[in-house]
């Protein structure tokens, strides 16, 4: 990848986080902001807020280990003994005989399955959908990550935000005004911040309603291709 920054011209990037690693790669490179257009039905569809006893939580993590998923695990482990409300955490993407599952289960010490943690596998985007729909709040726990979709397409929805402050997230929401960015890796911080938006029901919805306006402006899909044209027009255009 040095090598590949090293002789590209241009690069269209989204977020803080890749612009300022791009002018360290590519110094002499043309940097432009352009958008991404996301599934379409995340545009058609709005959460709000439920009156669930048992609070609902979701994850989207892939089988890697830079996604957190030990950090969910220690969080829910908090969370349960602290026993200030009951909850469900369900992870989409991780299935229980996934290898990262025993691996983070034995750094932490705990199971998933003992802590509220429902590992759900691979689901299709109508079925992502419908349980954000029916979820209290998104958690995105990586420890690294440039600008997720799946940020992107929970603040399209409405739906109070909690992530990690890494990579490009920051460039993403506003934080206490979109959703709430928590350290990385900090199982405290991410229990916390799940806690203020239970007890605080009123701002967890304000901050969907806010995350969902940022997020339609953002990805609206007639100023993404606007944007994209005028781009590549001034690409083709320039004589180097």
């Amino acid at each position: 990848e040095r090598e590949i920054f090293k002789v590209v011209k241009y690069f269209i990037g989204r977020t803080d986080w890749d612009k300022r690693v791009t002018a360290m790669l590519s110094p002499r490179a043309e940097y432009f902001y352009g958008s991404e257009i996301l599934r379409r039905d995340f545009y058609s569809n709005s959460w709000t807020q439920k009156a669930n006893d048992t609070k609902i939580f979701l994850s989207t993590i892939q089988v890697n280990i830079f996604k957190g998923l030990e950090t969910v695990l220690a969080s829910a482990v908090i969370l349960k003994e602290l026993g200030q409300f009951k909850f469900k955490w369900i992870i989409a993407g991780i299935s229980d005989d996934d290898e990262v599952v025993e691996l983070f289960e034995k750094k932490v010490g705990k199971k998933f399955s003992d802590y509220n943690i429902v590992l759900n596998g691979r689901v299709k985007a109508s079925e992502l959908i419908r349980i954000q729909l029916d979820a209290d709040i998104f958690i995105h726990p990586s420890h690294i990550d440039n600008s997720p979709n799946s940020i992107c397409e929970a603040m399209l929805l409405g739906m109070p935000v909690i992530a990690t402050y890494t990579g490009g997230t920051g460039s993403l929401l506003i934080e206490k005004q979109e959703g709430i960015l928590i350290q990385d890796g900090d199982p405290y911080s991410m229990a916390g911040a799940i806690s203020e938006l239970i007890h605080n029901p009123g701002y967890a919805v304000q901050l969907g309603q806010n995350a969902r306006a940022s997020a339609i402006k953002r990805h609206n899909p007639d100023e993404i291709v606007k944007n994209l044209l005028s781009i590549y027009s001034k690409i083709i255009s320039n004589p180097a």
